[in-house]
């Protein structure tokens, strides 16, 4: 084996070595959601939003015949729960929104 080829062969190692371990990296260096945002309000009507069109995914696929009754009634059950408590965070956020606005509005103009 020459020089060469050995050298051209740590070479496309090294290379190999980076694409693979970049997205591992990267994984790794990824900002984490807070609290805070996890439950804002756009984050809220976002989930809600995802969790209807996966309710009616669901619909759609049990009435094609793509899922058994069992299945449907399970994955529906679960579906609606997470729907009902999203829905309940994001009236809590709304009506806590509110209130900061209320308390703002008061701070600047007071009577």
């Amino acid at each position: 084996m020459t020089d060469t080829s050995l050298m051209l062969g740590v070479v496309l190692l090294g290379l190999l070595l980076m694409f693979v371990t970049l997205p591992l990296l990267a994984a790794w260096r990824a900002p984490v959601r807070t609290g805070a945002e996890a439950g804002s309000v756009a984050a809220l009507e976002e989930q809600l939003s995802l969790l209807v069109n996966a309710v009616r995914d669901l619909d759609f696929d049990h009435d094609t015949g793509k899922l058994s009754e069992a299945d449907y009634v399970a994955q529906r059950k679960l579906l609606v729960g997470r729907g009902v408590s999203t829905l309940m965070r994001l009236e809590r956020a709304r009506n806590i929104d509110q209130q900061l606005e209320e308390l703002v509005a008061s701070y600047r103009n007071p009577r």
